[in-house]
């Protein structure tokens, strides 16, 4: 009795909440469907690519900003250089005036006058001497004047190149964050791209699957499943364990972005748990994804009448074939995701489960 509630319940649960269903009702419309999720794909590729020439773009004005701040860098490191070095010639300077004040004094001291002169052969050399002295003194005011003014155009200066660097880190963190919202953008594209191999990938192995049953190309894909067993319910994959996860758009746990759930994903369980077939039906397609994914079974079914496909991922371990029949609670695999060596975008262990239709 609890399996048939069971049954009930898990079969409106996943007619309410999983996408991914079809309308293909033909081979032919499973390639018309393939090939629309070829175009989707080129898309996302050239999608990917635009976002790499922005990126370049981008990256080449931050080489650009990063040498004008090393410029600007080396500037400022001149120019105080510079007024240092005029600090130290305005001393010397002061000193030199100092020293031509003393003997200039000394020279119109009465002492001096007549030491010099009793000494002297010409009063006249000494009238010169005296008056290149005042010259020089009156010479080396108007140095320091001038040195002082080149001591203020390069505070001035330094002021400006203080504030050109803080415009120049000011574009370069903006780069730098657009670069890395570029990178973001580029990685979902190339994710969602990736993401489109493993439909097409499913996609060929089912048009493959029907052909080998014998289905033409525009053939109901309805009336040559034969191969395929009958079943009348679904029943839930595991013997306890909650919805951990839903299917549509989330903020993916391990890629840092919104991408989108195709699934549920089912919780509680220690790896190795048991996984059981949720319907009677044959294995369709069997595949390992260390990116994503960790291993994976497709089961094809028939429930009153309609085709579907149930898909397991983050297995640890696989316990059927493809091509194998299995019957509804056949233990098919076991519960992985718990190590990320073979399943990288899994943070533990559970069960992710999909379903489509057609």
């Amino acid at each position: 009795m609890k399996k048939i509630i069971l049954s009930i319940i898990f079969a409106g649960f996943l007619f309410f909440i999983f996408l991914g269903t079809t309308n293909a009702k033909s081979v032919a419309d499973l390639r018309r469907e393939l090939q629309q999720i070829k175009d989707e794909q080129a898309v996302q590729n050239a999608n990917a690519a635009q976002a790499q020439a922005e990126m370049d773009r981008v990256n080449a004005e931050i080489e650009k900003i990063t040498k004008q701040i090393a410029e600007a860098q080396e500037d400022e490191k001149n120019t105080k250089k510079e007024i240092e070095d005029l600090g130290v010639e305005i001393e010397n300077k002061n000193v030199e005036i100092k020293d031509l004040i003393v003997f200039y004094q000394e020279a119109n001291s009465e002492n001096f006058y007549l030491k010099y002169i009793f000494g002297a052969e010409s009063f006249t050399d000494f009238i010169y001497r005296a008056s290149i002295v005042q010259q020089l003194m009156a010479r080396n005011d108007e140095l320091i004047v001038e040195m002082n003014d080149l001591i203020k155009q390069n505070e001035e200066k330094l002021v400006e190149l203080k504030e050109t660097q803080k415009k120049l880190d000011n574009l370069n963190k903006e780069a730098t964050k657009e670069l890395a919202s570029l990178g973001d953008k580029r990685s979902q594209y190339i994710e969602e791209a990736q993401s489109y191999d493993m439909q097409i990938s499913n996609l060929e192995k089912r048009i493959e699957d029907y052909l080998n049953l014998g289905c033409g190309e525009t053939q109901d894909l309805s009336t040559c499943t034969t191969a395929v067993p009958s079943d009348y319910g679904f029943i839930y994959p595991l013997k306890s364990g909650a919805v951990t996860d839903e299917f549509g758009w989330r903020l993916h746990p391990t890629m840092g972005y919104w991408k989108f759930h195709s699934g549920i994903d089912l919780g509680g369980n220690p790896e190795g748990t048991n996984v059981y077939a949720i319907a009677a039906g044959r294995v369709s397609y069997i595949i390992w994804r260390s990116s994503c994914g960790g291993n994976q079974v497709y089961i094809n079914h028939i429930v009153n009448g309609v085709y579907y496909t149930s898909v397991y991922m983050h297995l640890y371990s696989v316990k059927v074939s493809v091509g194998d029949i299995v019957s509804q609670g056949e233990v098919i695999a076991t519960v992985g995701g718990g190590t990320t060596y073979y399943d990288a975008c899994s943070t533990g262990a559970h069960l992710h489960l999909s379903m489509a239709s057609g």
